[in-house]
């Protein structure tokens, strides 16, 4: 999935940058990393700076993005959903950064399809939330796409490894604007048994401007067009 990001693409739980191994230099023009942990941003600054594309990191949280209204051609948030305070909110803030034809591509885990494995999972939620870093089991991550007005165009379902049964099942896919994808296919599905994904969590401070080393090892800002007006 995170190969097919293109253009402008924000990453919402940018944490250590896991995910920069995977991204296609060839599609993307800029990548804008969202993350509330200073520290965890920080931890990305040296693979960044290899990279052929600019990158910037932003130190904010899902639900308040410091970007303007339209800013991207691709969102895409891994493993993020289940622990964001407020999912809903982080949603809506996604919509309104991204272009009307932009794309939300997601890899989450969420409520197992099972009653069984949904019970313990509720039973399991707080401590195992206590000891995650506030990670929810039990969150719907295509039922809150879908009801923050995405229309969820390519969807893969899968299982986690035995050893991870407790994170229940395993949800990526691709997400459009409702009102953007008239011409757009239904949904296509396909389930697997296991996933090969990193598990990312999301050196700017607060959404302000901020100098970042590009792959060149040159200093710069961020250019003020990322930002709303203040």
């Amino acid at each position: 999935m995170i190969p097919r990001a293109q253009g402008i693409v924000v990453e919402v739980g940018f944490g250590s940058g896991l995910n920069l191994p995977y991204y296609d230099a060839a599609r993307v023009e800029r990548l804008v990393g969202i993350d509330p942990d200073g520290t965890m941003l920080g931890l990305a600054e040296p693979k960044i700076r290899s990279l052929p594309f600019d990158v910037d990191c932003i130190r904010a949280s899902g639900e308040r993005l410091p970007l303007i209204d339209g800013l991207a051609d691709t969102v895409v948030v891994t493993y993020a959903f289940c622990t964001i305070p407020d999912p809903d909110a982080a949603l809506t803030e996604i919509r309104r950064i991204l272009k009307p034809m932009g794309r939300l591509i997601f890899i989450e885990h969420g409520q197992a399809e099972g009653p069984r494995g949904r019970r313990w999972q509720e039973r399991l939620n707080k401590p195992w939330g206590r000891l995650a870093g506030g990670c929810h089991l039990n969150r719907q991550p295509l039922h809150l796409i879908r009801a923050a007005g995405f229309r969820i165009v390519e969807e893969e379902r899968g299982r986690f490894p035995l050893p991870f049964w407790q994170l229940g099942s395993h949800y990526a896919g691709v997400a459009v604007l409702r009102q953007a994808d008239e011409s757009l296919p239904q949904a296509r599905s396909c389930i697997t048994r296991s996933h090969a994904h990193p598990l990312p969590h999301g050196i700017a401070d607060d959404g302000r401007r901020h100098p970042v080393a590009d792959a060149r090892g040159h200093r710069r800002r961020r250019e003020g067009q990322l930002l709303p007006p203040e």
